[in-house]
């Protein structure tokens, strides 16, 4: 079993949703901006379950991780299912990094609008058509 990239809690209690694959999402992001590397490399494969339940959370895969990225990858693997976005609210978080790093159309100066987390009580300004359809619950 990948404990490594698995939900504790739904490892636990054998019971999986979308929130569980945020969580697995967030050890993804770990994998990529690590080069590779294995989501908590302090920890023996028999250590982890034990060590997140009790904590212990995900460092910053490299010294060149943006802090924005760090902060999504420790938001989606926030022990309180409550705590985590949803897979739309990751999404829209990522088209706005996107946005934000290669410019967009419109004005702005080739620079899109910010968007963050906040929390995921706020969606961004480019999440209302999605929240004018009722696409964008969390």
């Amino acid at each position: 079993m990948p404990v490594r990239w698995q939900c504790p809690l739904a490892m636990r209690t054998r019971h999986y949703t979308s929130k569980s694959d945020v969580y697995s999402f967030g050890a993804f992001v770990y994998e990529v901006f690590s080069s590779g590397g294995t989501p908590y490399p302090e920890l023996q494969a028999t250590e982890v379950l034990r060590a997140v339940m009790a904590g212990h959370r995900l460092s910053s895969p490299s010294a060149s991780t943006p802090p924005k990225v760090v902060e999504l990858m420790r938001d989606c693997t926030h022990m309180d299912v409550a705590g985590r976005p949803s897979m739309l609210m990751v999404q829209m978080w990522l088209t706005g990094l996107c946005h934000d790093m290669f410019g967009g159309g419109g004005g702005g100066g080739g620079r899109g609008e910010a968007v963050r987390l906040q929390r995921f009580k706020r969606p961004p300004a480019s999440a209302q058509p999605l929240l004018e359809l009722g696409l964008a619950g969390g």
